[in-house]
């Protein structure tokens, strides 16, 4: 997922905390700072943290129909298994601010990557990146289009189509979407 997309997960995210989350972010995050800027630092520092690329994505066998830790992690160095880590690290009253920070980074933009598809694939796809299509005139990777590609075809700023998603979100859609239950067909056309 692009910097757009990881920015209007996050406002969406932030819109629907409580005060208690509120407050406990405003502890954690730097001063002038947002949710949605924290969202995007673990894909600036990738370079930098090579070690780090494995926690974005996990590959499962042709065929399965589920992630199987033991299997598909067994190392525990996946996406499933760091937002995981991630969340007992944000929980904990023992983990130091930066530890804490550092969770936040990575949380916010890892459950963003969960949602496109492409970061949770089969061994031999390599998330998509091996396959080239077309759109909007372009040629690009699948990995790319589902990334970047189609947001990028959207008018508007982060902020205001974010706004328009939530919006167009009904109570019951998001009550479902919170306890992870799986929604019977789309409600709008961001699906």
């Amino acid at each position: 997922m692009g910097t757009k997309g990881h920015q209007i997960v996050a406002l969406i995210a932030e819109a629907h905390f409580d005060a208690g989350t509120r407050e406990k972010l405003k502890a954690i995050l730097p001063k002038n700072s947002t949710l949605a800027k924290a969202s995007v630092w673990p894909d600036e520092v990738r370079k930098a943290l090579p070690q780090m690329n494995p926690l974005h994505y996990v590959d499962v066998p042709n065929g399965s129909s589920s992630y199987d830790q033991e299997r598909d992690c067994p190392q525990r160095n996946c996406i499933v298994e760091a937002i995981s880590w991630y969340l007992t690290v944000l929980k904990s009253n023992d983990s130091p601010l930066a530890e804490k920070q550092l969770a936040r980074n990575y949380l916010v933009h890892l459950v963003g990557d969960l949602h496109q598809p492409l970061h949770v694939g089969f061994l031999d796809d390599v998330g998509g990146t091996k396959t080239n299509v077309t759109f909007e005139g372009r040629v690009q990777n699948l990995h790319a289009l589902w990334d970047e590609g189609i947001l990028a075809t959207e008018k508007g700023s982060a902020q205001a189509m974010a706004k328009q998603i939530d919006d167009e979100c009904s109570a019951d859609d998001r009550t479902a979407r919170q306890t992870g239950t799986p929604r019977s067909g789309p409600t709008s056309r961001w699906h």
